[in-house]
């Protein structure tokens, strides 16, 4: 779960994760990770996905994983963009993201 609330539970975005192929699950996932604009890295969803891989990259931060999707694997996860997530009151972000 983004949140992480239970990062075992399946949902709907297993398929995504596992299809990212064992190369992310074997190494640390900085290699696939992109500079955003704001200078921080960006990651797949797979990457953020699997707390095994997040819990080692040093700019996470486990509530926050959000802010480092890129902008297509943020719109495939909310089906929004970034502008309208941060728009919504807290409540529905966090709903939102307990889903993944």
């Amino acid at each position: 779960s983004i949140v992480g609330v239970d990062a075992s539970a399946p949902s709907r975005f297993d398929a995504l994760a596992n299809s990212a192929g064992s190369e992310q699950s074997t190494n640390s996932g900085a290699s696939k990770a992109h500079e955003n604009r704001s200078g921080g890295r960006q990651y797949t969803l797979a990457q953020l996905r699997d707390f095994r891989i997040w819990r080692t990259l040093p700019d996470v931060v486990p509530n926050e994983r959000e802010t480092c999707l890129s902008t297509h694997d943020f719109r495939e996860a909310f089906a929004m963009d970034k502008e309208d997530f941060a728009k919504l009151p807290q409540w529905r972000k966090d709903c939102l993201k307990q889903r993944q």
